[in-house]
């Protein structure tokens, strides 16, 4: 172990020893910073910034605040059906598995309410999902599901308007 981090190591638990008079968030914070090497001279530097002790003490307290999970346990939906059927096509046709997939007019159809379904998982919907397209199956399953489908109408030259 080289002297600084040896050094820093002694600092910044001094400061924690010296600052917090709660055991059960002195411990934490000392595991933190011995399980968080890295960090310390960081840490040990920014408590300089501060000119307080009770500023110090609430600086570092945010090292033992969770990160804030909860947009990660959401799931947004926004699809253009356009570019799902003409890569979805370019793929099946590269992996020689139309026969796989339902297909009429040697058009795919997909079914957008069984790939949200796998897609979502247990996760909470953030927003209500949005499918834009020009037309979609009457049998997808997302009908049923209470999802957003806005369908937009080709123009006179055959291209989406919306």
């Amino acid at each position: 172990m080289s002297d600084s981090a040896s050094s820093s190591t002694v600092n910044i638990k001094t400061e924690i020893v010296r600052l917090v008079e709660i055991q059960g968030e002195k411990a934490e914070l000392l595991s933190y910073f011995t399980k968080h090497k890295d960090q310390q001279d960081d840490a040990l530097s920014d408590l300089n910034c501060f000119d307080t002790d009770e500023n110090k003490l609430a600086y570092l307290r945010t090292f033992l605040k969770p990160a804030d999970t909860s947009s990660l346990d959401r799931v947004y939906f926004f699809v253009d059906n356009s570019n799902v059927t003409i890569e979805g096509v370019y793929f099946i046709r590269s992996q020689k598995l139309l026969d796989r997939f339902l297909s009429s007019n040697n058009k795919i159809i997909f079914d957008y309410g069984l790939l949200f379904k796998k897609i979502r998982g247990n996760r909470e919907l953030g927003g209500n999902p949005v499918i834009v397209c020009s037309e979609i199956s009457p049998n997808d399953s997302i009908h049923n599901q209470g999802y957003n489908v806005k369908v937009l109408k080709h123009n006179y030259m055959g291209k989406e308007k919306g």
